[in-house]
C-alpha cells in the first residue's frame, strides 16, 4: 500500500510540474499558466490552453527536451518545436495571451518537421526593445498543416511569417504589424490559404516574398502603410497560382503590385496601383 501511494504521489509532481492535465479518447487537454509550464507541455497530440498574461520564453532554461530544441543565436536562443504532430497552443479567448522574447536574433516560435500544429488567441513579438530585430516572429521549416487564428504577430521582428517547405497553412483572421523588413517569406511552400486577415506598417526591404512556391492565397485581406523599397509588393520568383482576391490596399509605399504579372490572379481588389 506504502508502494501505491508513493506512486500516486511522484505522479501529482509530475503532472503538476506541466499544469492540469484531462484527458480525451485522441488527446490530452493542458493547462497552462507560466512560460516553464508551456515548455514543458510541449508535445504530440495534445490541446495546450494558455491562462491569460505574458509568457516570456526566454526565461526558460535550456536543456535536452524530445520535442523541442535551442538553437543558439547572437544574443540568445531560437525556441524550436520538432517533430511534433497534432498539437494545438491556445491562448484565452477574451483576453490577451502574449508569447515573448527579448533577444533581437532569435524567431519567438520556430516549428521544424511538424504537422497539424494549431496557434490560436496569440499575441507573438519581440518585447521589450524597440528598434531593428534580426529574426521573424514564427518561423516553419519541412512542415505541413499549420494553422494560425485570431493571433497577433507584431515587430521589431524582421518579418511575421518565414516559411520553407511548408504545406497546407491557414491563416485566418490574424494580424501582421510593424516588423522591420518586410510582411512575409515563402519559399518551396505549397496550398496556403491567407483570409480576412490585416498586415499593415511593415516595412521597409520586402512585403510579401514568394520563391518556389505555387498555390498561395489571399482572400478578403487589408494591406495599409506598408512600405517595400525599390521592391514588388509581391515580390514572385519561380512560383505561380497566387491569388489575391476581395482586397483592400492601401497607403502603401510600392513600386508595383507584382514583379510576374503572369504568376498573379487578381480578382475583384482594390488599391493595386503604385503608391495607393
Amino acid at each position: 500500500m506504502k508502494h501505491i501511494i508513493l506512486i500516486l504521489t511522484g505522479l501529482v509532481i509530475i503532472l503538476s510540474s506541466i499544469g492540469c492535465i484531462s484527458n480525451s479518447a485522441s488527446s490530452a487537454v493542458i493547462q497552462v499558466n507560466s512560460a516553464e509550464e508551456l515548455i514543458n507541455a510541449i508535445g504530440p497530440n495534445r490541446t495546450i490552453q494558455l491562462s491569460a498574461g505574458d509568457y516570456m520564453l526566454s526565461d526558460v532554461d535550456d536543456r535536452y527536451m524530445k520535442y523541442l530544441r535551442w538553437d543558439p543565436e547572437f544574443d540568445g536562443n531560437t525556441i524550436t518545436i520538432r517533430n511534433v504532430k497534432n498539437l494545438k497552443i491556445i491562448g484565452a479567448q477574451d483576453q490577451v495571451t502574449r508569447l515573448l522574447v527579448y533577444p533581437r536574433y532569435v524567431y519567438v516560435l520556430n516549428f521544424e518537421g511538424c504537422q497539424g500544429v494549431t496557434l490560436e488567441n496569440l499575441t507573438l513579438g519581440h518585447f521589450p526593445e524597440a528598434g531593428n530585430c534580426a529574426s521573424g516572429v514564427i518561423g516553419a521549416t519541412k512542415c505541413s498543416s499549420l494553422a494560425v487564428r485570431h493571433c497577433d504577430l507584431f515587430g521589431c521582428g524582421t518579418e511575421g511569417l518565414s516559411l520553407e517547405e511548408v504545406k497546407g497553412v491557414i491563416f485566418h483572421d490574424s494580424i501582421i504589424r510593424d516588423c522591420t523588413y518586410g510582411i512575409m517569406t515563402l519559399k518551396s511552400c505549397r496550398n496556403l490559404n491567407f483570409t480576412q486577415s490585416t498586415f499593415t506598417r511593415n516595412k521597409e526591404f520586402w512585403a510579401v516574398n514568394i520563391h518556389d512556391s505555387q498555390d498561395v492565397a489571399f482572400t478578403d485581406c487589408d494591406f495599409t502603410n506598408n512600405q517595400a523599397r525599390g521592391e514588388a509588393f509581391f515580390s514572385i520568383v519561380s512560383s505561380s497560382n497566387v491569388l489575391i482576391k476581395e482586397c483592400q490596399f492601401a497607403d502603401n509605399n510600392i513600386d508595383t503590385i507584382a514583379n510576374i504579372k503572369k504568376a498573379v490572379i487578381i480578382d475583384n481588389t482594390e488599391g493595386t496601383q503604385p503608391g495607393r
